[in-house]
């Protein structure tokens, strides 16, 4: 062996005595994938979110208008006049439906106690509740997903899962859109959490309507049109409409029961919530 050589032979072998391994994400699904890493981290992926901002909208057939609390007048299937105090609810069970029709939950969890018999347990359940109010015009991340490709839907929920209603609330933050002191909801032990509240002023009577029945949840089902195949690694941002006007025609105050109501808001509700915008982003 020449002395050239084995000059070269040792600045190789010392060189890579030197390399370190770059430890990071080598998920593909994920938003921090490191095409040049090494080795895959124990847990540094981070996943796309999914962001969902909601239009609190009156449409009518020439114009849309934010949808106004307290000082709009609205008339109902009675041609009564009325005005809307207050009209919040809760929405959770977020999925993305892929063209395959598999159904994609989101990845947030978050530990809890629940009721069970006369005492409570620890549990884990997915973390997708939003509180909506007509106030509130803001973007909300609900939470992380892992999926890629052609989407045709999104769905939710207006309402709770029953494991959701058996949480103890004294294992949630106090900000979080379940605690009662976030939402300014009713909770019991027994019922669980009231998810819709609205009050209404007809003349000097005040109406105030709240539910946690299982029959008045509401599955929102928007398809998504005319989209590219999500690449991986991209955050969804949603646009959703909801048109108050289109909601609420069918209702009449005061009710001749909270039954009545209800069925009436459910006939509408699918037809009240439109997708007005879809982004597929990188950041």
């Amino acid at each position: 062996m020449s002395y050239r050589l084995g000059i070269w032979m040792l600045a190789l072998l010392m060189l890579s005595g030197c390399y370190e391994q770059r430890v990071d994400c080598l998920d593909v699904d994920a938003v921090n994938y490191a095409v040049d890493a090494d080795e895959a981290c124990p847990d540094c992926c981070t996943f796309p979110s999914l962001r969902v901002r909601f239009l609190h909208r009156s449409v009518y057939p020439d114009t849309v208008v934010n949808f106004g609390v307290s000082d709009s007048v609205y008339i109902d299937n009675a041609s009564n006049p009325y005005r809307v105090l207050d009209f919040r609810f809760l929405v959770s069970d977020f999925r993305l439906i892929t063209e395959a029709g598999q159904e994609v939950s989101l990845l947030n969890n978050m530990a809890i106690r629940k009721f069970e018999g006369t005492g409570t347990r620890s549990a884990v359940v997915t973390n997708d509740v939003l509180l909506i109010r007509p106030q509130l015009d803001n973007q909300n991340t609900v939470g992380s997903f892992r999926v890629s490709g052609n989407l045709e839907a999104l769905h939710f929920k207006i309402g709770l899962s029953d494991d959701l209603l058996a949480i103890d609330t004294a294992s949630l933050a106090p900000t979080h859109p379940l605690h009662p002191l976030a939402s300014e909801l009713g909770w019991s032990r027994d019922m669980g959490f009231d998810f819709q509240r609205m009050r209404f002023l007809r003349g000097v009577d005040t109406l105030d309507i709240r539910t946690a029945r299982e029959q008045d949840r509401m599955e929102i089902s928007l398809p998504i049109r005319g989209m590219n195949a999500l690449p991986r690694g991209y955050h969804v941002e949603v646009d959703m409409l909801i048109d108050y006007r289109y909601w609420l025609q069918d209702i009449i105050l005061p009710p001749s029961s909270t039954e009545a109501l209800m069925e009436a808001l459910r006939q509408r509700a699918t037809g009240a919530f439109v997708l007005a915008d879809i982004r597929y982003v990188a950041q």
